[in-house]
């Protein structure tokens, strides 16, 4: 629990406590704790009301700011181990793990999805190591979240081999 968390359990907590009180003192203490739940409750459904339009707002950002697909001509500078292989399609995505090369902020940092919309990689570029294909014909910020059916990535990674059981 982060502390803006525990910030809201206070509050919905202190609003129940706060109803109860002012209604008991009104009524009696069998009217007092159904209006505290009930306060509580509609605080509750407010709050979550509230993060689910700012979720949506942050979400649109996030499709209007990341909006390209570009395919990879040359692996990344100064990552080993990468699952990056080259003819991926990447798609644009915001620098959450900047690579230590990136002192002037010019990579562009990308995601490669299968066809499932799982991740596969995750890896900044330069200019020069890709090539631009197109605009997100589907923002991967606009997918339902908790999956629902979804359509196919129109533009997954190249298909890999699975690991074999020994």
């Amino acid at each position: 629990m982060n502390l803006f968390e525990l910030l809201v359990f206070i509050l919905v907590l202190s609003i129940g406590i706060g109803t109860c009180t002012v209604v008991t003192s009104i009524f009696n203490i069998w009217a007092g704790i159904p209006a505290a739940f009930l306060a509580s409750a509609v605080f509750f459904k407010i709050m979550d009301f509230l993060d689910r339009v700012s979720c949506r707002q942050h979400r649109r950002k996030m499709a209007e700011k990341y909006s390209r697909i570009f395919r990879v001509l040359a692996l990344p500078v100064g990552e080993k181990d990468t699952a990056v292989k080259i003819g991926d399609y990447g798609w644009e995505a915001k620098p959450f793990m900047r690579r230590a090369t990136d002192r002037k902020g010019d990579l562009i940092y990308l995601k490669g999805w299968n066809e499932n919309w799982n991740s596969i990689w995750y890896s900044g570029f330069l200019p020069n190591e890709i090539e631009y294909v197109c605009q997100k014909p589907l923002s991967e910020y606009d997918l339902p979240n908790p999956p629902t059916p979804r359509p196919v990535c129109p533009f997954p990674v190249q298909p890999r081999s699975k690991a074999v059981d020994s």
